[in-house]
């Protein structure tokens, strides 16, 4: 996924670490998963990172006994009480007049709730970065 990514982020001083385990497997949908990652980066680069030249992304996947959870955080400007209150609802963006249509989170939400039958929680405040925890089941069935 952040192969896809890479054009993107060579034109920046960008940073993502990822932690994750090298024997995690799951019995899932990788094309969901790929949405989920894209989007949240897509979102960083793009709004969180409008005004830094150099930001950080850190993905850290743990797992339980039946669960995957993905920690998703970043170092960006955060979000306001009210871009938190309308986060996840379909055509909120802040830059409509930039060509964003605000599906990002939207479909965030979506696969994680609908498709994967997970949860999504984000944590953000102004000045403070974003972090989202998404909690999903390592099988479908």
């Amino acid at each position: 996924i952040l192969l896809t990514l890479h054009p993107i982020l060579k034109r920046s001083k960008h940073k993502i670490t990822v932690v994750c385990p090298n024997t995690l497997l799951l019995d899932s949908y990788p094309g969901h998963y790929s949405q989920i990652i894209t989007n949240l980066a897509m979102n960083s680069i793009t709004h969180g990172f409008e005004a830094k030249e150099e930001g950080n992304i850190t993905i850290n996947i743990t797992t339980t006994e039946t669960k995957l959870i993905l920690d998703y955080s970043d170092d960006g400007r955060g979000l306001t009480e009210e871009e938190n209150k309308h986060l996840f609802d379909p055509f909120f963006t802040t830059k409509r007049s930039h060509g964003c249509r605000g599906l990002g989170a939207f479909i965030i939400f979506n696969v994680v709730n609908h498709a994967l039958r997970g949860e999504v929680h984000v944590d953000s405040s102004p000045n403070d970065g974003t972090h989202y925890r998404i909690t999903l089941p390592l099988e479908l069935g």
